[in-house]
């Protein structure tokens, strides 16, 4: 099984890094860590390294088998969507994020975007 989580360092981000870990610690899976740099974002290379951090995490939570990688991309929930085709993930992990009503209902939020056009299984935390 291969599981794959998007973070970008939030508190709701850092729930599904932590869900993550878990199941695939007691599952015995593959995980991968990304992290989506957007053109809004500083430069790659001058970014807070979120995948990083996030797998630095999941290693102390006991995960054994976990990769992180920092990805430039305009859009985020697509990034996402590739990379866990590209991982052949089986389960694509995110956060929440606090997007208010009317924000959300006009630009949807990465997490409303996977849970509607991924291939995958999404679990939103």
């Amino acid at each position: 099984m291969h599981i794959l989580v998007g973070t970008d360092g939030s508190e709701g981000a850092g729930r599904a890094v932590e869900l993550a870990a878990r199941l695939s610690r007691d599952l015995k899976a593959s995980l991968k860590v990304v992290h989506v740099v957007t053109v809004d974002d500083p430069p790659l290379e001058a970014h807070n390294d979120h995948a990083s951090i996030a797998r630095r995490r999941a290693e102390a939570l006991g995960t054994e088998d976990v990769q992180s990688e920092s990805l430039a991309g305009n859009d985020i929930a697509e990034s996402i969507m590739e990379a866990a085709g590209r991982e052949e993930a089986d389960l694509i992990i995110v956060g929440k994020r606090g997007l208010t009503r009317l924000t959300g209902l006009f630009l949807g939020s990465v997490s409303q975007r996977l849970v509607s056009a991924a291939s995958r299984a999404v679990v939103v935390v």
